[in-house]
């Protein structure tokens, strides 16, 4: 296929099948088993083993109920994805509580270069004007501006280094 772009839908039902068969990491099931309710038959199967013949009085009743069990644990696994995914997200959502004259890092939006520093230091908290943002002033400059509390860290002062 990569000498020849011409020949690209020869290969579409192929790598169709490859997704339809494949069983999902959250679901646990293939969408052609969650389809159908069965798994599917290809013809290497039909060559190396004989057909399961079903005997039942009501194949559709029996059909449902493996469809329906097979929702629930489509749904359980999704739930407890989630549930994972939820706490990566959540990892690092931390509210930080900064109150006005705490000492912060402002992030850095203008580097010039990518040795730059991110966070520049020596700022403090001098007012906030909604629940997420805050004036700030340059200790350095004395330059006060308005800042996002998620662009903000709080700092420890131990670890300023102030040029005189």
């Amino acid at each position: 296929m990569k000498d020849d772009t011409s020949t690209w839908d020869l290969f579409l039902n192929q790598a169709l099948a490859a997704i339809r068969f494949n069983i999902s990491e959250s679901s646990k099931f293939s969408p052609f088993y969650l389809l159908y309710t069965r798994d599917a038959v290809l013809p290497i199967d039909n060559i190396m083993k004989p057909h399961r013949k079903y005997i039942v009085e009501d194949l559709h009743q029996i059909m449902l109920n493996q469809q329906h069990k097979a929702f629930v644990l489509v749904h359980r696994s999704i739930k407890q994805v989630q549930k994972r995914q939820l706490k990566y997200i959540n990892k690092n959502c931390v509210d930080e509580g900064f109150k006005i004259g705490d000492p912060v890092y402002c992030k850095n939006h203008l580097k010039k270069n990518k040795l730059d520093n991110r966070w520049t230091p020596y700022f403090r908290i001098v007012d906030q004007t909604s629940p997420v943002s805050f004036m700030i002033k340059d200790q350095l400059t004395g330059v006060v501006r308005k800042a996002h509390a998620e662009h903000l860290r709080i700092a420890k002062i131990d670890e300023w280094v102030f040029l005189k």
